[in-house]
């Protein structure tokens, strides 16, 4: 089992050596392009992809690059849209002039881009699953394929259970899973939990380099392994140092009580919150949702509440207010706090929406303090975000943690908030600290 780093990292050099090195003694770098779906409905496989594309270009020039000459990485988010991904491809091909392009990330896209690099004899590693990406072989000679066939799926750990259902899902087998011809379905939910175990398995000890599993057979009574191998070698990092992703922050949760006695959940937001979160949008008035998405909208799209509830936790936080974990299957979300870090984690962007019939039990001031403790706790130094005029009771609750509020210079109908979170500034003073 070759890690997916390593196999991008083999795809790189693989693309390098075949066109090519530039001219002896320039050291010019190689331009390389990535096309990934970062955001939509397949960034759950993009944003990885783009996380070890980048690691693995980052590990190379450490060493010293290929030759001598470093890589420089173009990289476009298609959205796993076939319309921007022509149009990331053409522009990698005669603006950015690359060498060759890893991506797209999912088959469609990836059949879009064929005739394109084909025609500019310009090398491509699709990581889409269908065969027909690079067959036939004639028709397809500037065209490579990660996937070696129609039935292997690819996800990085950490995994949950919603994550474990969603790679299954893009097998062939998992139809059989489902029932067939008289023969009862598998236990799904068992096949699903045995990829998280393994998967925090490969998270909690990291001299751990390989699981071979093989065969698992899953019927209706569960799971049963009848062969594993796992190869295990010295580690020289961490268990969470050599994850893509970074695991679900649990430290994060905290339960506590509001007005009447009612126990509420704190926790970070997870991908299987999504049906919750369109949930707690239908409970907003339209007026509610402008003063939240600053403009109207009707309907929270998938691809909206995908990105607002898959995320990456090294770079984006959310925590949301929802029932404690003994409260049934009837769990509901009641508000949510989220800052998104820039790439040198010095400023995050925070937005706080919660629902109209939880206002005035102090989870305002809660969410505002707790993501304020937790971009000091990350080494944010700048909190800001852009608030209507007439939103009064954010820009109130702003004041109190001692944002800094000015209009915006394009727009002056809203106001720009900054909190200033470096060592020794006197932002969030104490008594807004301890409100709830």
């Amino acid at each position: 089992m070759i890690k997916k780093s390593a196999f991008l990292s083999l795809c790189v050099m693989l693309f390098l050596f075949t066109t090519g090195p530039a001219a002896a003694g320039a050291k010019e770098p190689y331009k390389i392009g990535g096309i990934f779906a970062v955001s939509g409905p397949a960034s759950f496989l993009g944003e990885p992809e783009r996380n070890t594309f980048e690691l693995v270009a980052e590990l190379i020039n450490e060493a010293g690059g290929i030759n001598g000459h470093p890589l420089e990485l173009v990289v476009y988010d298609t959205e796993a849209n076939p319309t921007k991904t022509v149009v990331a491809v053409k522009k990698l091909i005669n603006k950015d002039k690359v060498l060759a392009i890893v991506g797209p990330s999912t088959s469609g896209t990836s059949m879009a881009a064929v005739p394109i690099v084909n025609k500019a004899k310009v090398p491509m590693i699709a990581l889409g699953a269908s065969s027909k990406i690079a067959s036939p072989v004639e028709k397809r000679k500037w065209v490579f394929k990660v996937v070696p066939g129609d039935d292997l799926a690819l996800a990085l750990p950490p995994l949950n259970l919603h994550l474990a259902r969603e790679v299954m899902s893009r097998t062939r087998i998992f139809r059989l899973l489902q029932g067939y011809r008289g023969t009862p379905p598998a236990d799904i939910d068992a096949a699903a939990l045995t990829l998280v175990e393994v998967s925090q398995l490969v998270c909690d000890i990291p001299e751990i380099i390989e699981i071979d599993i093989n065969p698992l057979l899953a019927d209706g009574s569960g799971v049963t392994a009848l062969d594993a191998r796992i190869r295990v070698a010295p580690a020289d990092e961490s268990a969470a140092d050599r994850l893509a992703i970074r695991p679900y922050p649990k430290a994060l949760e905290e339960t506590f009580e509001v007005a009447g006695g009612r126990t509420l959940l704190l926790r970070p937001i997870r991908p299987e919150d999504e049906p919750a979160f369109h949930e707690l949008f239908g409970h907003l008035s339209m007026e509610e949702i402008r003063l939240r998405f600053l403009h109207y909208m009707k309907t929270l799209s998938h691809s909206l509440a995908a990105r607002l509830t898959q995320i990456d936790y090294d770079r984006q936080m959310a925590l949301v207010v929802t029932d404690p974990k003994d409260a049934g299957d009837d769990r509901q979300l009641y508000g949510a706090v989220r800052i998104g870090a820039d790439p040198d984690n010095e400023r995050a962007e925070f937005a706080i929406l919660l629902r109209g019939d939880m206002t005035g039990m102090g989870l305002g001031p809660l969410l505002m303090r707790r993501i304020i403790d937790y971009s000091r706790s990350r080494g944010i130094r700048e909190l800001y975000g852009d608030v209507l005029a007439e939103n009064k009771s954010m820009l109130a609750l702003a004041r109190a943690f001692g944002f800094r509020i000015r209009p915006d210079r394009d727009d002056p109908g809203v106001m720009t908030v900054t909190l200033d979170l470096s060592p020794g500034s006197s932002g969030a003073p104490q008594e807004a600290a301890q409100g709830r």
